[in-house]
């Protein structure tokens, strides 16, 4: 069954207020330890940058992979055949998201089914990406940081990869069993 999900289901797509604002906590130094602990997290950070920007410059390579000018990359999985949605569109689809590593972090199915969404309430590289799709289409978007978290929350400097289906454009029917 479709079911719309709060925002707090997926948090790890939304672009939160708070981050958009620039009040979303960060780690801050650790004054016990000299500040020892956040120059980790600067290295920590470096290399989640550093991995991800590695892969996806191997992926680009990757047959059938597509670059956007943004930096987006994508790789269509299965054609669709229907509509195309619009930025501030309203979509159902089935995710799962994976860090470079292949550590799932996320997934439709972990919330019990397709979710459903507004294109202008998550993170850019997945409105542009699924504005690229068709309903019934499958595609796997590769989204560097900047279009992902950015430096921001549990997923910050991170490249993440997605596979996503969608299933539809527009509100989902009331007691619908997609």
């Amino acid at each position: 069954m479709t079911r719309l999900f709060p925002a707090v289901a997926l948090a790890t797509l939304f672009a939160s207020t708070a981050v958009l604002a620039g009040d979303a906590p960060v780690a801050a130094d650790n004054e016990a330890s000299g500040g020892q602990s956040r120059k980790g997290g600067i290295e920590n950070e470096l290399g989640l940058l550093a991995a991800g920007r590695q892969f996806l410059e191997e992926n680009a390579k990757k047959e059938g992979v597509v670059t956007t000018p943004s930096g987006l990359q994508y790789q269509v999985i299965e054609e669709g055949s229907g509509e195309s949605p619009g930025p501030a569109d309203t979509v159902t689809v089935n995710y799962r998201g994976t860090l470079v590593d292949g550590t799932e972090f996320d997934s439709s199915a972990k919330h019990g089914g397709p979710a459903t969404f507004k294109l202008d309430a998550v993170i850019k590289g997945w409105s542009e990406g699924l504005q690229l799709m068709k309903e019934g289409g499958k595609s796997k978007l590769f989204i560097p940081q900047q279009l992902a978290y950015g430096q921001r929350g549990p997923l910050a400097h991170r490249a993440l990869i997605f596979d996503v289906e969608l299933i539809s454009v527009g509100e989902p029917e009331a007691g619908s069993t997609e």
